[in-house]
């Protein structure tokens, strides 16, 4: 080591920078030190922070979480630099591929990277060996800020600005594309600009080429790409190529030019819908002096079809200099051969009826993105170690009780035991199951509480806030509060049982074996929205935008909470009787457990299959989404409720 040094044994709680116990303040956030000092990497808030990996790299901070691994800032022992760190484990591998594999393609993704020299992507240096089968992976720490929040800050920026901001992207990106890779992910906030006193901005692309790595593995069409810059092609799971990326660089183009992203709604099953369906939006009807050839360029980049777009990189970047050239050559002539407006008169350069309000259409803000609907987990189980695990549990212990707040290692949370159970649901947070006793428990802040011990049998329950609602025989749905007061709340007038009940986002759905479906609104008032088959399962978004019916017929219908009377807006042929639906965060998919215990996921808006698990891992209970995409699956075996991360169980479904 360069030096010897005070190595710390704390860090900051607001933002997981490591520090001393001396320190009055942290100097990244400036939090001041709590009366009770600062947190200490013993609690196991993260097995990275303050570790010295190779002898060389002092991790400093947690800095981001990616599909693949998690991102720390590192402080050279060796020489004055700080360093990014992405580090990956190899036991977190999809079926079908072993560690060694993911560790081949890993090592040959850093090699094809380190060989581009392209300035404006963030350069990969090497790989660490770590202990047990994680690997880290060495590259440049850029500071400096993103994209989405110099737009937001500075919008309207002026048409030189951001015909250079993108030429810098489309230079990184066509170096990229010209070795192979695609990135799959474009959005501003995967762009760093710093500002350099003698060169003024300067872009760097972020989180390029790891991405690959999950390339045809389980889940990956699934989870990666963000809606709001998503191709058609992304959006439907259709073939990629370096042509979706031009799509996604026309996405980011409008919003510097206008302030927001093309397609604008608070459902991102319409945001989607729009990528592949709705007129290519044009940037002057936003920003009036958007000059028509960046109109045209924008609207190119957007085209529906791969084949319209540029054919490469190298036609935009031949555009962007022939823009600059004209705007330097002189700006005001070069305005006087725009296309006049309707009056006959140039545009008035400056106006624009675009406000300076930014975009809040993400439907997970980051500072809400923590974990809800299970337990957490450090990593995921593969298929062949799941019943294993399960099994470990039962021989170690007899009785368990839910804790919430536990990390565990092997990626299944025993939650707990309440006679022999009938069903279980989770909702933000939130377990409770249903036993044959007609015994509700609860799990939750770390407690295994009995709440309830109905007078009837229920057919289905669910909870809704403090409170439960459980179906009836009879056709009826029971309010119970947690002192175990009933009070009915629904009836349906053909007495048919109830088999399913959801509530999200002040909607709730009950369907039932009459074929009946019942939609309530925040007012309370039940209406009935279709007839049909007996209903199996319902499921609503967790925004409440849209819902899933599961039929007795093997279908599964999807609707707009909206305009829930309309034709449905998706249709999938289940294989077998459903039993648990659940939606991923921002309603793009939709994962179904079957009877016989597997699961599929769905792309909602392409309604098709992407990828799916089968194994013998004990009866599915219910099926959740964390705020991060985390599929967790509930499963009974032998009387006893598992909480298990299930995203890394999946095989791919080859189309």
């Amino acid at each position: 080591m360069a030096k010897t040094f005070q190595k710390p044994a704390f860090y900051c709680g607001q933002c997981t920078n490591v520090l001393t116990d001396d320190a009055t303040h942290c100097p990244d956030c400036e939090k001041r030190r709590p009366e009770k000092g600062w947190r200490s990497f013993q609690d196991g808030y993260d097995r990275w922070l303050g570790r010295i990996l190779d002898d060389r790299y002092l991790i400093t901070k947690r800095v981001g979480q990616g599909s693949v691994g998690s991102v720390y800032r590192a402080k050279s022992l060796a020489i004055e630099r700080v360093f990014a760190i992405k580090i990956i484990n190899l036991k977190q591998t999809p079926d079908g591929l072993s560690a060694e594999e993911i560790r081949a393609r890993l090592n040959r993704e850093v090699s094809v990277i380190g060989k581009l020299r392209n300035p404006h992507i963030v350069p990969f240096y090497e790989t660490l060996e770590l202990y047990d089968t994680f690997i880290g992976i060495v590259m440049d720490y850029v500071e400096g800020e993103t994209l989405e929040s110099l737009v937001n800050r500075e919008h309207p920026m002026s048409f030189e600005r951001i015909m250079n901001l993108l030429k810098q992207i489309s230079n990184g990106l066509y170096e990229a594309h010209q070795a192979g890779m695609t990135h799959r992910d474009l959005k501003p906030e995967n762009f760093m600009v710093e500002r350099l006193p003698a060169q003024g901005d300067f872009l760097h692309i972020l989180d390029f080429g790891i991405v690959r790595v999950e390339d045809g593995v389980s889940l990956t069409r699934g989870f990666l790409g963000t809606p709001l810059y998503a191709s058609p092609e992304q959006a439907t799971a259709g073939k990629i190529d370096h042509r979706s990326d031009l799509y996604s660089l026309g996405a980011v183009l409008f919003f510097m030019l206008t302030g927001q992203a093309p397609y604008q709604s608070e459902n991102v099953y319409e945001i989607l819908r729009s990528h592949v369906g709705a007129d290519v939006p044009i940037p002057s009807g936003l920003r009036s002096d958007v000059p028509e050839f960046i109109d045209r360029l924008t609207t190119r980049l957007l085209a529906k079809r791969p084949q319209d777009r540029p054919s490469s990189l190298a036609e935009v970047i031949t555009d962007i200099n022939t823009f600059l050239l004209m705007s330097a050559r002189d700006s005001s002539e070069y305005r006087t051969i725009r296309e006049t407006d309707s009056s006959g008169n140039p545009p008035v350069a400056g106006t624009s009826t675009a406000g300076n309000e930014t975009s809040d259409l993400d439907p997970v803000p980051q500072k809400k993105r923590e974990a809800s609907g299970a337990a957490i987990f450090k990593r995921a189980p593969t298929r062949g170690t799941i019943g294993k695990e399960i099994e470990s549990y039962k021989r170690e212990r007899e009785n368990f009780k839910f804790d919430y707040t536990i990390k565990t290692e092997s990626g299944i949370q025993p939650l707990g035991r309440g006679g022999e159970i009938v069903s279980c649901v989770s909702k933000d947070g939130t377990i409770i199951s249903l036993n044959t006793d007609n015994e509700i428990w609860r799990y939750n802040d770390d407690k295994s509480l009995k709440i309830a011990h109905l007078s009837f049998s229920p057919t289905t329950i669910n909870p809704v806030g403090e409170k439960i609602w459980a179906g009836s025989e009879d056709g009826k749905i029971i309010e119970v509060e947690a002192q175990g007061h009933e009070e009915e709340i629904f009836a349906d007038v053909r007495r048919a049982p109830i088999r399913a009940i959801d509530f999200r986002a002040g909607v709730g759905l009950a369907g039932s074996d009459s074929g009946r479906v019942y939609l309530r609104k925040e007012d309370g008032i039940w209406m009935r929205i279709q007839n049909g088959p007996p209903v199996l399962g319902v499921a609503i978004s967790q925004d409440g935008t849209v819902f899933a019916i599961a039929l007795k017929t093997n279908e599964i219908n999807i609707f707009r909470s909206s305009d829930p009377k309309r034709a449905r807006v998706t249709h999938f042929s289940s294989p077998l009787p459903v039993r648990a639906m659940a939606f991923s965060t921002e309603s793009q998919l939709l994962a179904v457990a079957f009877e016989d215990n597997s699961i599929t996921i769905y792309n909602v808006i392409a309604g098709k299959p992407l990828s799916a698990l089968k194994a013998e891992i004990g009866k599915i209970l219910d099926l959740s989404f964390s705020a991060n995409n985390q599929l967790i699956g509930f499963i009974e075996k032998d009387a006893m409720i598992y909480g298990v991360d299930l995203q890394r169980a999946f095989a791919e479904i080859q189309s």
